[in-house]
């Protein structure tokens, strides 16, 4: 299964352009994912361009935070190519739950659980 992650409100909290704090249990869910065997592809709207590098020190801060993924903004088969979108079975993003509401990843577990997807 392929699972597309948001960055920003998601894994981490909003502080763009700048990167906030990481959400309670995400990393450890985003571990139970890729130990599974599923892949992640981070999925956001951070880029390097005209305004500014912004994807280069969310990738720096993955790796270094040892959030695993497999993919960013990029997809994972060739089976599906059109971009700018990606191919998923499954989005967690913050936007999806309501903009007021960040992502629990206690509850994101819960129900990856009870799908048996971990």
């Amino acid at each position: 299964m392929i699972i597309a992650v948001d960055f920003d409100g998601t894994i981490v909290s909003h502080a763009f352009p700048d990167i906030g704090e990481v959400r309670p249990n995400c990393k450890n869910v985003l571990q139970r994912i890729r130990d599974a065997g599923h892949k992640i592809i981070i999925w956001t709207c951070r880029s390097n361009d005209d305004w500014g590098d912004f994807l280069t020190p969310m990738k720096e801060w993955l790796d270094q935070n040892e959030i695993p993924y497999d993919a960013i903004n990029e997809n994972l088969t060739e089976e599906f190519h059109p971009k700018p979108k990606i191919y998923y079975d499954l989005l967690i993003d913050d936007r999806a739950l309501g903009r007021s509401n960040p992502v629990k990843w206690s509850l994101v577990e819960f129900e990856l659980e009870k799908l048996d997807i971990i």
